[in-house]
């Protein structure tokens, strides 16, 4: 696993710098593969790897999430059938606090100090502490990561660095403290290059140890990344930001001495289907209720085509989107502006054409995204989360993926509910949060622009995003004048008041008697001249929405705005 190596980087895939002369040759000799990465960060996506779960069912999405106890875990599955489980792991957010040590025997990760990240060279030395115990049937997992910023190689790309020349790093890039200029871009490139090449040196010397030690034999090795990196593509630098190609494309090498064809493919290969296709590769049964599908028979006859459709998520910190790969057409629903972009990956591999005038082929793909993302979801496993505590968050903070002073809730934050609903964003958003028995109570079932707002939603056709605080949000037409609130009240409390603000602006305080009530708020002149409105509902004091008891008690039935 290297991580952080987008796949347009190495020579083998047509990189006209020969950055990776070793991979190149196993490359050559066993089969090469577009991979592509469940997620642009690397816990989602390692976690999908080696579950073959969805991010929608494994949950580990956000950077305080575990990898469930319950789902199936490749080591755990090769450990009970007899093989010895070992791992080096550099990157403390796959390490042990999550979840991830789960069925191996000898599971060691980076332990040097807090700020302390590892060179190749280093966890090539780790991994070859396992030479003396893969005598037997074994899995090793050897996890690199130079490619990842800060990128520190020995010398860049092209030499070594100009003593006089001030140290450029992505993180001042990306926050401005230096210029975004093609000069700075290409010389952080020309540092990832340098990472990559001496990465490259580093799996050879791997590989020779193995090789001397008899390790190789009958072995099936796979050569692969968790996520990419991006260069200014998309107006976005590194990872975890978005869902587009750099960085969600990835290599996948396999290799074996044994009789494995030689080829090259086009055709992608995601890593939901990793581990069916190297359980059955090594003849052991595939659990029944995964996501992924074996492609190891495709693989040996050369006859490996896209499957069909791939799904992308990412819902880390601010940034949120959910992505289908249906070729040859790619759909990206994001929070942020644009909202939603397609793509046809055949004649713009770069994504550099947003084809908005396909609405109806957008209409379709993104149904089937939400469709998807809904059924996923509703299997998914039981969230598990963790509290970080100061080793980790220094760890972490270390590699950008947090600040050390980030509250505990903030790291827990999910930005995508588990239910979407699908509404056309061109008037209105994406909505969620209820399922569809519990909408009744909620809006006015005949109305579907009359939306409890739990999710995404947009503002306007510029593509401003809603304030979270919104409770309702209504399309405004001409002549609508006020809107009606329906409910009822229920509980102990002698006196309860709604406040009602539109747009920011407060209507007014109403008091809610017990039993069935109707509210009529006028709208104010300046939201009849808006496209939308925007209700936001405060209740004194505070009580329960639905629910039984002395506090609980406030059940809206109906909302409309006429």
């Amino acid at each position: 696993m290297i991580d952080t190596l987008r796949s347009d980087h190495l020579s083998a895939y047509g990189y006209p710098r020969e950055t990776t002369p070793f991979i190149d040759r196993l490359a050559s000799e066993g089969i090469q593969l577009q991979g592509y990465s469940a997620s642009s960060w690397t816990r989602t996506s390692v976690a999908t790897l080696l579950t073959g779960l969805y991010p929608q069912r494994h949950r580990a999405l956000t950077r305080a999430d575990n990898l469930p106890e319950k789902a199936p875990f490749l080591p755990e599955i090769l450990r009970e059938s007899g093989f010895f489980t070992a791992a080096y792991v550099s990157n403390a957010t796959v390490a042990e606090r999550f979840g991830f040590s789960r069925g191996y025997l000898s599971f060691h990760s980076h332990n040097g100090s807090k700020y302390d990240k590892p060179s190749a060279a280093q966890v090539t030395d780790r991994a070859l502490r396992f030479l003396d115990r893969l005598e037997t049937r074994y899995y090793l997992y050897v996890h690199y990561l130079d490619p990842h910023d800060p990128y520190t190689p020995e010398q860049p790309w092209g030499g070594p660095v100009d003593p006089a020349a001030e140290p450029i790093r992505l993180e001042d890039l990306a926050q401005g403290k230096v210029p975004k200029t093609e000069e700075n871009l290409q010389r952080l490139r020309d540092l990832y290059d340098g990472a990559i090449h001496e990465l490259d040196r580093e799996l050879d010397r791997l590989f020779a140890a193995l090789e001397e030690a008899n390790a190789l034999d009958n072995t099936l090795v796979v050569i692969t990344a968790d996520h990419g990196e991006a260069f200014g593509e998309h107006r976005s630098l590194g990872h975890g930001r978005g869902l587009h190609e750099e960085v969600v494309k990835v290599p996948f090498i396999l290799w074996s001495t044994r009789a494995l064809p030689s080829y090259r493919s086009t055709a992608s290969f995601h890593q939901v289907d990793a581990l069916p296709t190297f359980l059955e590769a090594l003849g052991l049964e595939v659990p029944a209720d995964i996501d992924g599908r074996s492609r190891w028979q495709e693989l040996l006859n050369a006859d490996l085509e896209d499957r069909g459709e791939y799904l992308l998520t990412l819902d880390l910190g601010h940034n949120a989107a959910l992505g289908l790969i249906s070729p040859p057409y790619k759909l990206i629903h994001r929070q942020g502006t644009p909202s939603t972009m397609l793509y046809e990956l055949a004649s713009d591999p770069r994504e550099e054409r947003n084809l908005v005038g396909e609405q109806r082929r957008r209409s379709i793909l993104l149904r089937r995204l939400i469709t998807l993302h809904n059924e996923l979801s509703q299997r998914g496993e039981e969230r598990q989360v963790t509290e970080l505590d100061l080793e980790t968050r220094e760890r972490l903070a270390a590699l950008g993926y947090l600040q050390i002073d980030t509250p505990q809730k903030e790291l827990e934050k999910k930005n995508i509910p588990d239910r979407l609903h699908y509404y056309d964003d061109r008037v209105v958003g994406l909505f969620a949060g209820l399922a569809p028995a519990d909408l009744s109570t909620t809006i006015e079932p005949a109305r579907p622009s009359l939306q409890l707002l739990r999710g995404w939603i947009r503002k306007d056709e510029d593509g401003r995003w809603s304030k979270p605080q919104a409770d309702f949000a209504l399309p405004v037409r001409p002549g609508f004048k006020e809107i009606r609130l329906q409910g009822d009240r229920s509980g102990e409390r002698p006196r309860v008041r709604l406040k009602v603000a539109i747009n920011d602006e407060t209507v007014d305080t109403y008091e809610i008697p017990r039993g069935t009530f109707e509210i009529v708020v006028p709208l104010p002149l300046s939201v009849r001249r808006s496209r939308m409105a925007y209700v936001e509902i405060h209740v004194d004091p505070p009580i329960l929405f639905g629910g039984d008891g002395p506090e609980a008690g406030l059940f809206w039935h109906r909302l409309a705005i006429r």
